[in-house]
């Protein structure tokens, strides 16, 4: 990049296609581009002669980011009613995920009520039977 930023013409441009003023600089035997405080975070675009010739990301100071957890309450006032579950510590987090994400499983359900309904049909079959059973003849 130390070539293209010896070119004093070096226009850079927002994810919006607005262009930031750069000045060239050398300092400490590098050649920086130096460039106001940028105002909002993404992506960024150098050009060279009218050629893209880097992109680099601006993040956000992590100063500004808050991560203490907020209120349980905060929290769920942000969604509409109804539509927020919170899940705590020491909970089966996968299952929970799963069931929310594709429902509760019912094959142990369906097993038991397959095993029923084959005791019944074996009750019901034996009941028209003879009491001595089949007779061989």
């Amino acid at each position: 990049m130390s070539l293209l930023l010896r070119q004093r013409n070096l226009p850079i441009e927002d994810e919006a296609g607005r262009e930031v003023p750069v000045r060239v600089e050398s300092r400490g035997g590098a050649t920086h581009a130096v460039s106001a405080p940028l105002e909002h975070t993404g992506l960024y675009r150098a050009f060279a002669g009218g050629v893209l010739r880097a992109s680099f990301a601006v993040n956000p100071d992590p100063r500004e980011g808050d991560l203490a957890p907020m209120p349980e309450q905060t929290l769920v006032a942000a969604f509409p009613a109804g539509r927020v579950r919170v899940l705590r510590t020491g909970d089966d987090l996968a299952v929970r995920v799963r069931q929310a994400r594709f429902g509760r499983e019912l094959w142990p359900e369906f097993l038991t009520l397959a095993l029923l309904l084959l005791v019944a049909e074996s009750v019901i079959g034996r009941w028209g039977m003879p009491a001595g059973g089949w007779k061989t003849g």
